[in-house]
């Protein structure tokens, strides 16, 4: 499938400003009106139609980083993500530390994170509500601007209740009228073999208590080098440090974390030269190696 990125000739980084530019300037390109071609025109609009929309966004991109997702380990805690349903609240996010063995030996996790709950005296209502004038209790407000082929209509999060819909009268004593209470909260979760940095998972109706509903939780990966051990893709990246007397021995000891492994150094000692062990790394989609770094390092 191609890069809905690469249609709009953007990075995957780009602000939303800079894809409603370029997605203005091929449009103008490419219209058919204008000499250009009908299917190219379609794919443009059919981008920005997501890349315009943060939410769209945010799900095309979890959906490009995570291909197997239905496959996962996590689905005994995350769900099948294609029949999950879709909330109309915003997920929350919380980053991750995993270090390079965590990831490569699939260890359980604690996961200890701030999360807000309903409040139980008022049930989450905050007190008693009345439905907003302003938006209807649809909490948010349509304005169309431009005018002609670049026409948009947006909404906007209704300034009198602050996009909640409602009003509160007589506020919870207890929440103080935000129908949130805050609590640590902790998770076990087992780790898939081979986690990469970046990667999400996620728990569903783990997430905020946000308008009566609550939230996914968004777990995202960050990878940390651990024993001096890092990862790349499928590559267990080793970092040895050898001191004089090592540099005098035949072989040298790597501590893996499938047993200790006797590598034979070379004739020719090259540290600008990583030593390569086949099939001792990450066993993924694809067979990763072990990858040893060389460092001298000793006193005089």
């Amino acid at each position: 499938m191609e890069n809905l990125y690469d249609i709009l000739e953007v990075n995957e980084n780009a602000t939303q400003e800079d894809i409603k530019k370029n997605y203005r300037k091929l449009a103008m390109e490419h219209h058919p009106d204008k000499g250009g071609s009908e299917d190219k025109f379609k794919k443009i609009s059919e981008a920005y139609e997501t890349l315009g929309d943060e939410n769209k966004r945010k799900d095309y991109d979890f959906n490009r980083k995570n291909p197997h997702r239905g496959s996962s380990i996590f689905d005994e805690f995350f769900g099948n993500f294609h029949t999950q349903r879709k909330t109309s609240v915003p997920d929350k996010i919380v980053d991750v530390e995993i270090g390079t063995l965590e990831s490569f030996l699939s260890v359980e996790k604690n996961i200890t994170y701030q999360r807000n709950l309903a409040c139980e005296p008022c049930g989450g209502n905050g007190g008693d509500r009345q439905t907003c004038s302003t938006c209807g209790g649809v909490g948010f407000i349509t304005k169309t601007m431009g005018s002609g082929f670049f026409t948009q209509v947006f909404r906007q999060g209704c300034h009198s209740c602050g996009g909640h819909g409602f009003l509160i009268k007589n506020a919870c004593g207890t929440c103080g009228g935000k129908g949130i209470q805050q609590k640590m909260e902790t998770i076990k979760i087992k780790l898939p073999h081979g986690v990469s940095d970046g990667q999400y998972f996620r728990m569903q109706g783990k997430g905020d208590f946000i308008n009566g509903v609550y939230g996914n939780l968004m777990l995202r990966a960050i990878i940390k080098p651990e024993s001096n051990f890092n990862k790349s893709e499928n590559d267990l990246i080793y970092n040895s440090y050898l001191n004089l007397s090592d540099l005098k021995k035949d072989t040298i000891e790597i501590p893996h974390p499938q047993g200790r492994i006797s590598v034979k150094l070379p004739q020719e000692f090259d540290t600008s030269k990583p030593l390569r062990v086949k099939y001792k790394g990450f066993q993924t989609n694809q067979q990763g190696d072990l990858i040893i770094n060389l460092h001298v390092r000793f006193k005089r």
